[in-house]
């Protein structure tokens, strides 16, 4: 025992360094597995893009319990969930494992139609918030890796409504209900140049009724961005000055 005792003391004393490096070693990993949710919001819906990025210098692995990646929130002012991503999915109870190598991200995306209860949400400042659902990240326990951002929901366009686009490579389609009875506009522009100028189009003679329309955007190939976002504003004029109003911003194609 005299002898044992010694040798286990010299054990422990060699061991223990190396398990308090392996554990630091496995935080600062951890520590470079950045998770962040850049939420969008739209005229008529708020887009979530959800980006994991490994900023280590070694590959990591990310476990999951079960095929749920993440989660996200988005609460009122009080803190009341107005929106839970889970909420009626079913989830597949097995093991996942992604593995990302040094600076290599993944982004998810996920969108919201700002309805509640059957109903849309006021407009104003929400909270988002996301969380990764790993629960071990490089051989490590990890807690949870979360983000949050401020979203601020506008007010409900009353002219037009379940705007649908279709379409690439210059060649596009766009739909919805307009009611506003009378004429509507539209341009087309990337934020820095016009690929369109404002067209006018005659609408339905009710403002009471939603009614149906469609737009065909031709753009010869060569001529569009080689890079940023194509869009298509759809938007009213009214009263003195003929000023432009419910303004609703149609995504054509991300050139990114």
């Amino acid at each position: 025992m005299r002898i044992i005792y010694p040798i286990l003391c010299l054990l422990l004393a060699v061991g223990a360094p190396l398990l308090v490096n392996g554990a630091e070693r496995g935080r600062e990993l951890a520590g470079d597995a950045h998770f962040s949710v850049e939420p969008t919001a739209g005229p008529g819906r708020a887009t979530f893009d959800l980006i994991l990025k490994n900023d280590s210098n070694e590959a990591l692995v990310f476990e999951f319990p079960t095929s749920q990646h993440y989660e996200i929130t988005v609460s009122d002012p009080e803190g009341n969930v107005v929106y839970r991503y889970s909420e009626g999915k079913a989830f597949a109870q097995v093991i996942k494992n992604l593995m990302l190598q040094p600076g290599q991200k993944v982004t998810w995306k996920e969108s919201w139609d700002y309805r509640y209860k059957g109903k849309r949400v006021k407009a104003g400042d929400w909270t988002v918030k996301a969380t990764l659902k790993a629960r071990v990240v490089g051989g490590q326990s990890q807690q949870k890796l979360e983000d949050s951002k401020s979203l601020y929901i506008p007010p409900e366009n009353h002219v037009f409504k379940k705007i649908l686009t279709s379409g690439s490579g210059g060649s596009y389609k766009v739909t919805g209900l307009i009611r506003n009875g009378g004429e509507f506009f539209y341009s087309v522009e990337d934020g820095h140049k016009e690929y369109l100028p404002e067209t006018k189009i005659a609408a339905g003679k009710s403002n009471r009724h939603w009614e149906p329309f469609s737009i065909r955007v031709n753009i010869p190939e060569e001529k569009l961005p080689g890079n940023g976002v194509l869009i298509l504003n759809l938007y009213e004029r009214k009263g003195e000055g003929r000023v432009m109003k419910q303004i609703w911003p149609v995504t054509l194609q991300d050139f990114n």
